[in-house]
């Protein structure tokens, strides 16, 4: 299918009033003496009001499409064809003066990560002030504006936030943060890039609500960047679909989301996992799609079969993590009196909002962070086996290569100088693996011998995070901490990596302790699932009793808040307070601030453990009966702004 052939709001004609108006754009960059295309032939209009989503792989040319609409191209790259009109303005036209002009006026972006975008040093009204270029010298003025534009974002307590610095915020407060600064000029195109990618499910949720709202009250028109379908389905009223810089499908969203007539739409919205589909969804095949071929129809989802009789690799026993200096009144530790096991061939997840508790228990068990309480145990058999250390100074070699790391983000966590080779061969020299090699770590993640050579920046965002996985395998642990490593890929990526991590678990043995937000890829992955609130453990049990209909109310909110592709978003009820509480309660329920069946002895005594099954527990002062019945009507009469 060609750009030509498309016909939508997204791709009909120019008509009066459309705010942004895309030409034949090309944009190509420069290596060497060869000319590399980005973007090819795109022609889009979208008209007032309306939001456009802009969906592909990594490499589709998404980003740069977005930066483009500012005027923005990195070092090297340059417009090879076309114009990129907005509000009437031809971008790559303008002076520097007035381009400035047009960014300050037109258009702003909302950046995938705020907390990255924010300067640490500066408090956030300054930063707001630097965008109110209209109030510029009045102070009063600009911070009369500034508590307004936090206000409008639904920040708590906007007045003493002004005077507050980025670091002091959540992830989510951040990012409403970065949403106003974005506001602050009242711009007619709202660009964002992936603007929450990096948020657990109720955050996620409230942020989408947000932008939802300020949309249809100050009538922007939006571009969202994202390779979350579900969010796309939710958020925006057409999309563009790019492939290799070239929109291959575009549409009113329902339409080509629902009905997709490219191979390659239809390999994106298979490869997305779902709660309600249980399973790994299969992998994109790109030579299938390159022929034209319906691939998709020979696919089946992959179920999982959980080990059996396993014995256990890793059990921890009322863990303890103490951040606090001293005891500070009304507030508990961290972490607390969290037990769980993992066993050999088994994936174990862990669930829960940001400020859960997930990466510090991790990190505990890695030994990165050192525990106030409670027992960390390698099972016997496993390097030795015995208590551990509580930090990884004080443990022997064979301990240390018994458990492995994988990062969220290889770009980081692989030196970007050193070759895959390097990488690789570290762990099997430090650890003396026996029968190891670089090129035989490599084939166990599907990668070719000849990878070897490149270096990170050589690879793609998959090929980096394969080349991690290799680097952990390869040193024959008995567990592998996998802190959300599939988060930030494209789910036709990410199911390729999930399927790998299955085959690991089945064949080496490995165990496997997850940690993610995703709710859709622990329905796909985990064998049984840890549900953490404020660093306590609220329920447990296989991933079937955990998506089944007896839930904890914190699981039931997770659950609910979860968007996915094909829902039906106007019937789904906004989450409850989504702002988790700065440190958990010194006694009681921690979840009792946000819980529609909070009675009064949860803020006093502690929830009692409730055996729902022989695997499934969970701790609450309700009753099986009434957390049956916890659902979206339960949640009706406590949802919040």
């Amino acid at each position: 299918m060609t750009p030509e052939t498309i016909t939508s709001n997204a791709g009909r004609a120019v008509q009066d009033g459309d705010v942004l108006q895309l030409s034949n754009l090309g944009i190509s960059y420069r290596t060497g003496k060869r000319e590399v295309a980005v973007l090819k032939g795109i022609t889009l209009t979208l008209g007032k009001g309306r939001i456009l989503g802009l969906v592909g792989e990594s490499g589709s040319g998404k980003s740069t499409l977005a930066s483009a609409l500012l005027g923005s191209l990195r070092t090297g790259s340059f417009v090879a064809s076309g114009t990129a009109s907005v509000s009437g303005q031809d971008v790559f036209a303008l002076r520097s003066k007035e381009l400035r002009r047009f960014r300050v006026s037109e258009v702003a972006m909302v950046p995938q990560n705020a907390g990255s975008a924010l300067t640490p040093t500066m408090k956030i009204h300054e930063q707001i002030a630097e965008a109110l270029h209209s109030l510029k010298g009045n102070r009063a003025a600009q911070r009369s504006r500034a508590e307004e534009l936090l206000r409008l974002v639904r920040l708590p307590n906007p007045a003493q936030a002004l005077d507050r610095y980025p670091h002091q915020f959540s992830g989510g407060q951040q990012q409403r943060i970065g949403i106003a600064v974005a506001l602050a000029a009242n711009p007619t195109l709202l660009v964002l890039d992936e603007p929450t990618t990096g948020l657990d499910v109720v955050t996620q949720a409230a942020i989408l609500d947000l932008l939802s709202e300020l949309q249809g009250s100050l009538g922007m028109s939006m571009v969202m960047v994202s390779h979350d379908l579900g969010v796309i389905d939710k958020m925006c009223t057409d999309v563009a679909v790019l492939r290799r810089g070239e929109i291959v499908e575009a549409g009113a969203t329902r339409e080509v989301l629902a009905n997709p007539k490219h191979p390659y739409t239809r390999g994106l919205v298979a490869s997305v996992p779902r709660i309600d589909v249980p399973g790994i969804p299969p992998s994109m095949d790109q030579d299938a799609i390159d022929a034209g071929e319906d691939w998709v129809q020979d696919q089946e989802v992959y179920r999982r079969i959980p080990p059996q009789g396993a014995v256990p690799v890793l059990s921890v026993e009322s863990l303890c993590i103490d951040y606090r200096r001293k005891h500070i009144p009304g507030t508990g530790a961290t972490v607390q009196g969290v037990s769980f096991t993992v066993n050999a061939g088994e994936v174990v997840a862990l669930v829960g909002e940001s400020g859960s508790g997930k990466s510090s228990i991790a990190n505990a068990i890695a030994g990165l962070q050192t525990t106030a309480g409670g027992r960390i145990t390698l099972a016997d058999g496993s390097a030795g086996g015995g208590e551990l250390a509580k930090t990884v100074s004080g443990r022997p070699k064979n301990i240390r290569q018994a458990i492995q790391l994988i990062f969220q983000n290889a770009d980081t966590s692989l030196n970007p100088r050193q070759s895959v080779q390097t990488a690789i061969q570290r762990p099997i020299n430090l650890f003396s693996v026996k029968n190891a090699s670089v090129n035989q770590a490599l084939a166990e993640v599907d990668l070719p011998a000849s990878y070897a050579q490149r270096l990170p920046g050589q690879l793609s965002g998959g090929q980096r995070q394969r080349v991690g996985i290799a680097r952990a395998v390869a040193a024959a642990p008995s567990l592998v901490l996998a802190d959300e490593v599939v988060s930030a890929l494209d789910v036709s990526v990410q199911s390729s990596i999930l399927r790998l991590m299955d085959e690991l678990s089945r064949e080496k043995s490995l165990g496997f302790l997850f940690i993610t937000h995703d709710l859709a890829v622990v329905r796909a992955i985990a064998d049984r699932v840890v549900v953490l609130y404020l660093g306590r453990v609220v329920e447990e049990g296989t991933v079937e009793e955990i998506f089944a209909s007896i839930s904890h109310p914190y699981t039931r909110l997770l659950l609910d808040s979860v968007i996915e592709l094909g829902d039906d978003h106007d019937a789904k009820l906004r989450a409850i307070k989504d702002e988790i509480p700065a440190a958990p309660p010194e006694q009681g329920c921690p979840f009792a601030s946000r819980c529609p069946l909070v009675r009064d002895v949860c803020h006093t005594v502690a929830p009692p453990t409730i055996a729902v099954s022989g695997s499934h527990n969970i701790k609450c002062h309700a009753d099986v009966a009434e957390l049956t019945g916890v659902s979206a009507e339960a949640l009706e009469g406590t949802r919040t702004c």
